[in-house]
Formats: C-alpha cells, structure tokens, sequence
C-alpha cells in the first residue's frame, strides 16, 4: 500500500530518471528487475531496497535527493544557516565515526566520514538510522569516484 512518503521517493526516482535521460528500459536492465516491478518503485506501491538505491546511485541518481527530498548541497546549506542562526557550535546527531580534520592517508575511512557527514546533515543519528555496515557499503560504492560525498 502506498504512502506519502513511497510516493513522493517514487516520483522523485522518475524526476531523476528524467534529469538522466533515461529510458524504463534502461533503469530496468540495469537494475535487473521487471519493468511492472520498476513501475511500482516509481508510483510508490512498494519499497525500493537499499541495494537497488546503490545501484542507481552508480548510474548517477542522485540519492541523497530521491530520500530527502533535497541534493546534499542544499542540505549542507540549511546546517550552515541554522548554525550561523543558532550561533552554537553545532553537536549535529549521534555519530558512529568520530568526526576528525587530518591528513588521513586511510582513504576508506576518510570516505566512511564523509557519507556519515551525510547523513548527519540529512539529521540521521548513528545506531538508529544507519550502521557501520551502511557506512562501509557506501563508501566501497562510491571510493572509485572522487567526486562523490
């Protein structure tokens, strides 16, 4: 049964397709799912699985707007408004890797932080949102691209 919020994920999923340029078909093939199955991801009568998001996330959707509603620029804008506003050092959420500014050469880990930033700017706590699993996943996902998180 679809909610608001499938709904609004699914046409957000079709608006990317659109922004690609991308067929049905396409997305279809790629995903390897039926076109009937697809068509219900994007009308919002089911869920789509986490790992058809990374799929789509590495045919360049963009995923951190097909979930929220907003692309990571804007929602590392809005954290800058509110703590510019709130004039506090900002705490954001729970964390599972603490934040750190250093010359890293671990670049996995520098990825990991990176997507935790993330999901701490889309206001995801740590243990309750997400895992170190997830963490791992996306930031294997995206470590053959620089240009992501």
């Amino acid at each position: 049964m679809a909610n608001d919020s499938t709904e609004s994920i699914g046409k957000r999923v079709e608006l990317e397709k659109t922004r690609l340029d991308l067929k049905n078909s396409e997305v279809c093939s790629a995903l390897d799912i039926h076109l009937s199955t697809y068509r219900n991801y994007e009308t919002g009568k089911r869920d789509m699985p986490i790992s058809l998001l990374v799929k789509l996330w590495e045919m360049g959707f963009d995923v951190m707007y097909i979930l929220t509603g907003n692309t990571l620029r804007e929602l590392q804008a809005q954290q800058i408004s509110t703590d510019a506003s709130s004039n506090v050092s900002s705490d954001l959420n729970q964390r599972l890797i603490p934040s750190i500014n250093s010359d890293s050469s671990n670049f996995l880990l520098d990825k990991m932080i990176h997507v935790e930033d993330a999901f701490q700017i889309a206001g995801a706590k740590g243990g309750e949102d997400y895992t170190y699993k997830d963490l791992v996943q996306i930031a294997l996902v995206t470590a053959d691209k620089p240009n992501t998180i």
